[in-house]
């Protein structure tokens, strides 16, 4: 082989290990959010209150992400001089808003009906997709949609009797936050390529945590942050930011350009088997053979969306 095939062959397979990194961190991303919902039912159980959950998880992750720069001043640039409102809105509607519309349509309905709400998101997403690049969804995007809604709808264990007692504000709050995760999914490989992916996920926190703290205080009027130990509100905060801010803005950063919102939306899809996963080794819950079956559904659909 002569050595300008051979440095194609080499820039070739880089291409491809960067593009398995790419989906492997938008997967560990999502799985980080669906591990977060056993963290927050636990901080719930301690005593904490929406309020307090969210605000912790937004503003300690915030803390723990400019830390990281500051390990790594290569990585610094003037954050005035980044296109600070798109981040700012990309924070505020993909991140804080999203935690806000989840938390608010749990307290007004059951877990299952919630998550089924909040994953209208791979459609949604690879809608906008189709709009923003002018071109129908692949017959495979299309099978993998159906193929993954079936299968959350077995993985939750939605009934007859969820759908009968839903609430019209909860399922309001459980659309809304689809809709923003997918907003989230699609734009944060738009915006701001070129900045390091930790800089990029702190500016967007820090620029969206004070309009996320009016619309907080605006929703649940009758929460205080006087609730509870201060080191009870330390240790799930922390636990939240890490699993709710850190692992996947920084993931979703550096992932999601590299392969487009499309696909993302689809592997974004692991949330839920990582969340049932983690329900039953963190909190101990029964898992029924027809859960099972709907995560192994997933599952495929994931690898269908990744076909040509």
């Amino acid at each position: 082989m002569d050595f300008p095939a051979f440095c194609i062959l080499e820039v070739i397979k880089l291409k491809e290990m960067h593009r398995w990194v790419a989906i492997i961190l938008v997967l560990v991303g999502a799985s980080s959010y669906g591990i977060l919902s056993s963290i927050i039912k636990l901080a719930y159980e301690s005593g904490l209150n929406e309020l307090q959950i969210t605000t912790g998880q937004l503003f300690f992750g915030m803390m723990i992400l400019w830390i990281i720069i500051g390990f790594r001043r290569r990585a610094w640039q003037n954050p005035i001089k980044t296109p600070l409102l798109r981040l700012t809105l990309l924070g505020f509607m993909g991140i804080a808003l999203t935690s806000i519309f989840i938390n608010a349509s749990l307290r007004d309905l059951n877990a299952s009906l919630s998550i089924v709400l909040l994953f209208q998101f791979i459609w949604i997403s690879i809608i906008i997709e189709s709009v923003l690049h002018k071109k129908l969804p692949t017959i495979y995007q299309m099978l993998a949609v159906l193929i993954v809604m079936f299968g959350t709808i077995l993985a939750v264990g939605l009934s007859i009797e969820d759908l009968q007692q839903m609430s019209i504000r909860g399922f309001i709050y459980g659309f809304l936050s689809a809709i923003t995760y997918s907003l989230f999914i699609t734009f944060t490989g738009r915006v701001a390529t070129n900045i390091d992916s930790v800089l990029k996920s702190a500016i967007m926190i820090t620029a969206a945590l004070p309009p996320s703290i009016i619309v907080m205080i605006i929703l649940f009027p009758s929460q205080t942050y006087i609730q509870g130990e201060l080191s009870t509100f330390l240790f799930w905060g922390l636990f939240a930011a890490i699993l709710g801010v850190v692992i996947p803005t920084i993931s979703f950063n550096l992932g999601i350009p590299k392969i487009g919102g499309s696909l993302s939306a689809m592997l974004g899809a692991i949330e839920l088997p990582a969340a049932i996963i983690a329900a039953v080794i963190v909190l101990q819950e029964t898992v029924l053979l027809a859960q099972w079956l709907g995560v192994f559904l997933i599952l495929i659909g994931i690898i269908v969306a990744e076909k040509k």
